[in-house]
């Protein structure tokens, strides 16, 4: 069966990640995140958290023995650190002015653009100029007919 056979089959029949032999599965962890999904045999963990958060028991830490993992599961909790937390809020906010800067100038480049493709127009003059008057039309055979009552 080659493997794209097996994206055909239901979920319970797809091959699982490939973990060495002896090797744990990581767990997942709220708000924070491990390098691997997985720990080779004899090796230690410990999580990294997001921006916000912070680990709880910096000595918490998981360990592979055999394929049995074992150790303190580590907790990611919300930042108590002013400093920290204010480091990640000008990081975000600083993320949200250099979006709108962008924005701006894409703008601003497609008006531009616009306005020298003769789309827009900056005086009077340059109407006149841009867009003459339409030539003389040869009719098309359609005519408005009026009715008139009597």
């Amino acid at each position: 069966m080659s493997s794209s056979d097996s994206s055909n089959l239901p979920m319970v029949f797809q091959r699982l990640p490939l973990i060495p032999e002896q090797a744990c599965l990581l767990p997942e962890i709220s708000n924070g995140f491990f390098e691997s999904s997985f720990l080779r045999s004899g090796k230690t963990v410990t999580a990294e958290c997001y921006t916000t958060h912070e680990l709880g028991d910096t000595t918490s830490y998981l360990q592979c023995i055999d394929g049995e993992l074992t150790g303190v599961m580590p907790v990611c909790v919300p930042v108590k650190d002013s400093s920290k937390m204010m480091l990640a809020i000008i990081s975000i906010c600083a993320c949200v002015v250099v979006l709108a800067m962008l924005v701006v100038a894409v703008v601003v480049r497609v008006k531009k653009s616009a306005v020298s493709a003769g789309k827009g127009f900056h005086d009077e003059e340059d109407r006149e100029q841009d867009y003459p008057p339409f030539p003389d039309r040869q009719p098309t055979g359609l005519s408005i007919m009026s009715t008139t009552h009597k």
